[in-house]
């Protein structure tokens, strides 16, 4: 069994989380994804994700777009307190807006992971993968998407490349620390399901995931 444990740095201030890598063990949970979190909680994020290992447990990390990886804080959220966005997509209630892709800088983000991998690396912590991202081909995560409209193509083209740029800072920084890990593509949203479950939503907010990897020459460089 796999289990996706997105909460653990904001969990840290409210449970134990080696009682609850307990009651995963208990049901026989063998792989685990956690969120890399704010440096501050990195080495109670590490003590739960040793424990984990303790426990037969295989672990992906993944590392979500936060205002810390753009120059200008004031700009880099998209759909604050947007009528449209928030009628049609806000379904995990972001109402503070959703950070843009295109305005995150690649180095300020492979740097965080960078340093996020050496301390797990410190404290001896196994790990199977990284994954590059979190669902950018979905407007709940990447600003850059249109709310009221397709984006173009021109526009995709402009998030693959950026996509492609971060991921190759970020397989650098991988294998500069863990050489054998597995480094993947974010995974992709459920945006189909979400548009059958809200019907008179006006688009789906989404863009096919294949278009942020559609250049395979950049990818390859």
């Amino acid at each position: 069994m796999a289990l996706n444990w997105p909460s653990i740095p904001d969990q840290l201030n409210s449970s134990d989380p080696l009682a609850y890598v307990d009651d995963m063990a208990s049901m026989n949970v063998r792989y685990i994804k956690i969120r890399i979190g704010f440096a501050s909680k990195d080495g109670q994020v590490f003590k739960a994700a040793k424990y984990a290992n303790s426990k037969g447990m295989r672990i992906t990390v993944y590392l979500e777009n936060r205002g810390e990886f753009h120059m200008d804080s004031s700009t880099y959220l998209a759909y604050k307190n947007n009528t449209t966005y928030l009628n049609n997509f806000s379904r995990h209630g972001y109402t503070y807006g959703i950070p843009r892709l295109l305005t995150m800088d690649s180095t300020l983000y492979a740097n965080r992971l960078k340093s996020f991998l050496q301390g797990m690396k410190n404290a001896n912590i196994a790990i199977d993968a990284v994954e590059i991202g979190n669902e950018w081909d979905w407007i709940e995560f990447n600003g850059d998407i249109p709310v009221d409209r397709e984006a173009t193509d021109q526009e995709i083209q402009a998030m693959a490349n950026k996509y492609a740029d971060v991921l190759k800072k970020s397989y650098v920084a991988v294998k500069e620390v863990y050489p054998t890990a597995k480094v993947t593509t974010f995974g992709f949203a459920d945006a189909a399901t979400y548009l059958a479950n809200t019907p008179d939503s006006p688009y789906i907010g989404a863009i096919p995931r294949q278009c942020l990897y559609r250049n395979s020459e950049i990818l390859t460089k």
